[in-house]
This record gives structure tokens, C-alpha cells and sequence, in this order.
């Protein structure tokens, strides 16, 4: 199943069968509760707000940009399917319906001053060339705010040393014929540190991981995040 087909047939056939169409802001939880992506975003990037644009690329039903809302002026949204919850959104936030594998953004070099892309670089084919076009539209010394699975989270390195092979989706993905919930590419933080300033021009800021116990697993999150996210401020070419 390719890559469009299956969030058609998944993600927005799910949302589809919603009572409520247009998604609610992400509750945050305190400082020692569970924290979840979006909440870590917004801690990363509100003492840096406002922004005037804003991009969230694989925004899904725009649940997202709602809970970021208050950081920036003008809010745009890119997915490899139209969701059910753009049309009624279609005033609040802007949405273009493009696969990261077909080609270039469909917007001009340096437009954004903020960019996000959670859990979703694992899905493309060319991370290079998705790296290379997010610098392209962000403004000199914009943020970007990026999430991956850990393929170097401790318990995965266990499970290998049993010879199982680690999962850094959901379980339930090899019933829908999803191998690993469509992940092709694995990262650790040296890999994707170094991706990130190689191929964008990209200064990490932070290094984060959501769920609990944030600040323990901050002090070797190599080995102790499940998942990496990392706030990064692109350079200024010389």
C-alpha cells in the first residue's frame, strides 16, 4: 500500500468517523505529568513567539497548528491527503495537499519563520532533499521544531540483543499491512544532528523526548529518549 492510499484509509477515514469534525487544542499537563509533542513544541517555541508564518508540515486534521495557534499570525498546513477538518478550517489556517517525495514546498525560499514536522521524516523515501527544502523556506535564523523515533532508545537495544526487531510505531501497524506503521528510515541524535546542520545549515538548540520523566532522560537522551525532539535555529550563511 503506498504512502497516500494508507493515510486515506487510516488516519483520515478515522477522523471521518468523528462526531466532531474540527479537532480541540491539545490539553497540556504539568510540569511532571506525561507530555505529549505538541505540548514540548510550545514550551520550545513560545519564548521565541510571535512568528508571522508558520508551517506544520504533515499537519493532519490541523490539531497541531489549533493548539499553537497563539504563536503565530498566519498558519499554513502541508499533508500527503486532505483531511475532512480543512474545509471548515479553511479561514483560520492555510492547506496544500503535497507528498514530500514528489518534489520541491510549494512556497518561496524563506517563508516561514517557524516550521514543524513531527513523527513524519521517518515516512519519506529522500530526508536529504526534506532537510535541504525546509532551510530553503525558513528565514535566516528561523526555528524549526523536529520529532523522530529513537532507534537507539535503550529498550530497542535490549530487544535486538533477544533478537527482536524493535517497533518505533504502533504494534497494531502489522495488521494493516504497514510494515513498522510505514517508518523506511531509523535515526539516532548523532545522525540526525548531523543531517540537520549538514544539509539545513540547522544550530540545536534543545534536545527533548515527550512522556514522562523529561529531565532524566535529558541527561543522556541517546539512550533514554523513545523519541527525539530537537528545536533547532537554521544559521546565517556566511
Amino acid at each position: 500500500m503506498d504512502a497516500k492510499t494508507f493515510y486515506e484509509t487510516t488516519a483520515i477515514r478515522n477522523s471521518s468517523n468523528s462526531s466532531d469534525i474540527i479537532p480541540q487544542a491539545t490539553s497540556f499537563v504539568g510540569k511532571w505529568g506525561s507530555k505529549s509533542r505538541i505540548q514540548i513544541t510550545y514550551e520550545m517555541l513560545s519564548p521565541y513567539a510571535p512568528f508571522g508564518n508558520f508551517l506544520d508540515l504533515g499537519c493532519g486534521g490541523l490539531s497541531n497548528l489549533i493548539t499553537l495557534e497563539n504563536l503565530f499570525e498566519k498558519g499554513f498546513g502541508v499533508d500527503i491527503a486532505a483531511y475532512p477538518s480543512w474545509e471548515p478550517l479553511a479561514p483560520r489556517f492555510k492547506t496544500c495537499e503535497h507528498n514530500l517525495d514528489t518534489g520541491a514546498l510549494p512556497f518561496p525560499d524563506e517563508m516561514f519563520d517557524a516550521v514543524t514536522i513531527l513523527m513524519v521524516l521517518e515516512h519519506v523515501f529522500d530526508p536529504f532533499t526534506v532537510v535541504e527544502e525546509i532551510a530553503r523556506v525558513t528565514k535566516p535564523k528561523g526555528y524549526l521544531v523536529i520529532n523522530v523515533p529513537n532507534i537507539a532508545y535503550i529498550k530497542h537495544r535490549l530487544g535486538l540483543l533477544v533478537g527482536r526487531l524493535p517497533v518505533t510505531s504502533s504494534v497494531n501497524c502489522w495488521d494493516m499491512r504497514e510494515w513498522d506503521g510505514g517508518h523506511i528510515h531509523y535515526f539516532t541524535l548523532e545522525r540526525l544532528t548531523w543531517l540537520l546542520q549538514k544539509f539545513g545549515g540547522y544550530q540545536i538548540l534543545q534536545v527533548q523526548s515527550s512522556g514522562k520523566l523529561g529531565s532524566f532522560k535529558r541527561s543522556v537522551p541517546g539512550l533514554l529518549c523513545s523519541d527525539l525532539q530537537l528545536l533547532c535555529q537554521k544559521t546565517i550563511k556566511s
